[in-house]
């Protein structure tokens, strides 16, 4: 048994900047205004997803915009983000309809974010026997590889994806293992999501001292072997270290039963979605899916 879980986020937004260059040259949008850009580049990748990477089950995931977790406690977490485009923020409705008509489950929660959603589902997907893919464009997301659980990492939409597993994790990963994903980010930061990490620690002296120590707990206990500027620094910093690995860990516990029967693949609905893609005037998304069901 196979589950594919999908950054439904981060694809969408690969397909809406990746594109918008069509917005600004007039293209991409409806006799309305509305634009469809990310909508017709992330149906396609879906399609292709479905196509190169079959499963028996898939979830798409996505955020929430009024999500708040513990993360949210701390005010440099993601303050740096800028807010979404209209015209991205425009197509999130039209994107989970397409999936919906398409035949494939997606879900969203204000009380966890994406990541947590997928790194719970994985975590309980492999103890009920699944091999687990999932897909995403975020290095943050590399902390789950496992036995029986990859990480597909996107470069160019889902045409040239990079996986990751625990066989070849370290060859990828600076010789390190899919937990110190976690410590890295405690000790350099991470700033796509404003996370601070130990000032003046970047990534070389990270991976040096995870090399020589494995984790944050063991470097601080070993502070007497670290000398000159570095031990200094760690000690300065060291609520804001593990304030960080805390904001930088992925959720994988539940008390809650999951149903993975929920993300079986359903047959499109043919009777709606063609007539969505004409409406969108997504005539080539159309002619794939016709193809495809021939």
């Amino acid at each position: 048994m196979k589950l594919l879980l999908v950054d439904g986020n981060s694809l969408f937004y690969k397909s809406y900047y990746g594109t918008s260059f069509r917005l600004k040259q007039g293209a991409e949008r409806l006799k309305d205004g509305t634009p469809v850009n990310a909508l017709r580049a992330f149906a396609m990748m879906i399609i292709n997803l479905r196509t190169h990477y079959p499963s028996d089950k898939i979830l798409i995931t996505f955020d929430e915009r009024d999500t708040v977790t513990y993360r949210n406690e701390y005010t440099f977490y993601k303050s740096n983000r800028k807010p979404q485009p209209d015209d991205l923020y425009a197509q999130t409705p039209l994107v989970k309809e397409f999936l919906e008509l398409y035949g494939i489950k997606w879900y969203s929660t204000n009380k966890l974010e994406a990541d947590d959603v997928i790194g719970i589902l994985a975590k309980e997907a492999k103890k009920e026997g699944y091999f687990v893919e999932i897909v995403t464009s975020d290095k943050d997301l590399l902390q789950l590889v496992d036995h029986g659980v990859d990480v597909l990492l996107s470069h160019k939409g889902v045409s040239d994806m990079e996986r990751y597993t625990i066989d070849n994790f370290a060859e990828k990963f600076h010789g390190l293992q899919p937990f110190q994903v976690i410590e890295i980010k405690a000790i350099m930061g991470d700033a796509s999501d404003n996370i601070p990490g130990i000032k003046g620690i970047g990534t070389l002296g990270a991976i040096d001292l995870l090399k020589e120590f494995n984790d944050l707990d063991n470097i601080y206990k070993n502070l007497d072997k670290i000398t000159g500027a570095r031990k200094a620094k760690l000690i300065r910093s060291k609520e804001i270290a593990y304030i960080s690995k805390s904001v930088a860990t992925i959720v994988t516990t539940t008390e809650k039963e999951i149903d993975f029967e929920e993300m079986k693949i359903n047959k499109p609905n043919f009777k709606h979605l063609m007539p969505f893609l004409k409406e969108k005037k997504l005539y080539n998304i159309m002619g794939r899916i016709s193809n495809k069901w021939k």
